[in-house]
C-alpha cells in the first residue's frame, strides 16, 4: 500500500533532486526517473511509519530481496539531508543473509485445490484470467497486458509476442489448455485488455500504474478468499510462476533453457537460482534414470 500514500513535499522534492543529481565523469544522470521514483517511495513509506525511523524499518523488513533498495534509498535520504549521524547508522548496519531457496511452490495437491475451487467458484470471465495467472506461467503485469488482439493471435498461433513490464517485449508459447482458456476470453465483449475484466470500473482518468496496481490489488484479495476456501494457505500470485517452473523442471526431456523460455527470464541463472528448487531427491533420480539409460545402451 506504500504506493499509495500521499507523497510528503519533502520527499518529492528528494525525488526532483536526485532527477537532477549529476555525478558520473561524463555529465549524464547517477540516478535514472525510475530508481528516484523508487528511492522516494521508499522513504515515503519509512517516514510514515510510527517510528520514522530507517533503522526500525530494514529490521522489520528482514531477509528480502528489496533490503538492499531500502537502505540505498535511506543513504541517499541522509546524504541530501546531510544527515552525518543517519549516514553513518546506516552504513554501520549489516544486511541479512537471504536464503532465495526458501520461496518453494505450492504443493501439488494444494495447486490442483485451488485452480478446482477457482473452476468451481468464479465467474466467467474471471475464472480464465485467474487460471491463466496460476498455471501459464507469465507474470501478472504479462497477463493484464494482453490486449484482444494478442488473445486472438495466441488462441490460433503458437507463438506470439507479448509485453512485459516497461517497453520490453518477449515470445510466449500457449500451450492447448491455455488457448482454450484464451478462447473462451474471446466470447466475452467489453473489454480491450485484460485488466479490464478484472477492474471493469476503473476510472479514465486514472493512469496506467494506478489501473495496474488496483487490479493487483483486486486479484490478491480474491485468491485470499479462494486459498481460504480449498483450505490451503494463501498463495501469492506471483508464487504460482514458481510452481509451473517446478512442474516444467520434472518433466522428462525438459531443461533449464526450456524453462527460461517459458518464464520469459533474460538469463538461465535467473531461473535457476529463484525457481528451480532442487532436491537432492530429484537429483538422486535423475542420476539413477541417467545412468540405467547409459547401461542400456551398452
Amino acid at each position: 500500500m506504500a504506493r499509495f500514500l500521499q507523497m510528503l513535499p519533502d520527499v518529492e522534492a528528494f525525488e526532483q533532486h536526485l532527477i537532477g543529481e549529476r555525478r558520473r565523469e561524463d555529465g549524464k544522470l547517477r540516478y535514472t526517473p525510475r530508481t528516484a521514483h523508487a528511492y522516494a517511495v521508499a522513504v515515503n513509506k519509512v517516514l510514515h511509519t510510527p517510528t520514522g525511523d530507517f533503522i526500525a524499518a530494514l529490521v522489520e523488513a528482514g531477509p528480502v530481496p528489496n533490503w538492499g533498495m531500502i537502505h540505498n534509498a535511506g543513504l541517499a535520504w541522509a546524504r541530501w539531508k546531510r544527515d552525518e549521524a543517519l549516514t553513518t547508522r546506516l552504513k554501520g548496519i549489516e544486511p541479512p543473509e537471504i536464503n532465495y531457496r526458501e520461496t518453494q511452490p505450492p504443493t501439488t495437491a494444494d495447486w490442483d485445490r485451488i485452480k478446482a475451487t477457482i473452476r468451481k467458484l468464479e465467474p466467467e470471465p474471471q475464472c480464465s484470467v485467474l487460471l491463466l495467472l496460476a498455471t501459464t506461467g507469465l507474470r501478472i503485469d504479462e497477463v493484464f497486458r494482453l490486449t484482444r488482439r494478442q488473445v486472438e493471435l495466441a488462441a490460433v498461433n503458437t507463438e506470439i509476442v507479448i509485453m512485459q513490464k516497461g517497453k520490453h517485449k518477449r515470445d510466449w508459447a500457449p500451450s492447448t489448455e491455455d488457448k482454450v482458456l484464451l478462447r473462451t476470453l474471446l466470447t466475452f465483449s467489453n473489454w480491450k485488455v485484460l485488466r479490464d475484466i478484472i477492474n471493469p470500473n476503473s476510472s479514465p482518468t486514472a493512469t496506467d500504474r494506478q489501473q495496474y496496481y488496483t487490479a493487483y490489488h483486486l486479484v490478491r484479495k480474491r485468491l485470499q478468499a479462494l486459498c481460504a476456501e480449498a483450505g490451503v494457505e494463501y498463495v501469492r500470485p506471483h508464487k504460482y510462476r514458481h510452481a509451473v517452473a517446478d512442474d516444467l523442471i520434472q518433466t522428462d526431456g525438459a531443461t533449464i533453457i526450456d524453462v527460461q523460455q517459458a518464464l520469459g527470464h533474460a538469463d538461465s541463472r535467473t531461473t535457476d537460482k529463484f525457481y528451480l528448487h532442487s532436491k537432492a531427491e530429484r537429483q538422486v533420480n535423475i542420476k539413477d534414470r541417467a545412468a540405467a539409460k547409459h547401461r542400456s545402451t551398452k
